[in-house]
Parts: C-alpha cells; structure tokens; sequence
C-alpha cells in the first residue's frame, strides 16, 4: 500500500483547495488515471507523448483549482 500511496502522490497532491497535477511525474512516463481528491472531486487525465490528452474534473466547478505544471501548459520551466 506504501507504493499505491507514493503512485497517487505522484500523480496528484493538493494543498489547502489547490490540486497540483502530475507534481512528481517524469516527463517520459506514460499515464492514464482516475483518482479521488479532496471537496468530492475526480481527476480523470490520460497524459501521453510529454502533453495531457484528456483532463476531466468532476465537478466542473474544481477545474479552477487545479494546477498543472508550467512544462504541460508549453511553457518552459
């Protein structure tokens, strides 16, 4: 369970309201996901080939709390 937990963390981590995305995630790895964040809210993202493909966020009302890293927005870091 100590691995699930580190997985999780690694994918998403929240502060407060705030929920960072893929905050620990290599750059390289390939991932599908869907998990449960604090307020109720689900985090559905499919990230392939270094961009997110898909992000849904459940309810839509959260979206805005939701930070995704600089490198994701094509941005430079």
């Amino acid at each position: 369970s100590a691995i699930m937990l580190t997985l999780q963390h690694m994918l998403l981590d929240n502060s407060g309201q705030k929920i960072f995305l893929l905050p620990a995630w290599p750059k390289e790895w390939e991932v599908a996901f869907k998990l449960w964040a604090p307020g109720r809210t689900v985090i559905e993202c499919v990230y392939r080939h270094g961009k997110i493909e898909r992000l849904e966020v459940t309810p839509p009302a959260r979206q805005k709390d939701v930070q995704v890293p600089p490198w994701l927005r094509g941005e430079t870091p």
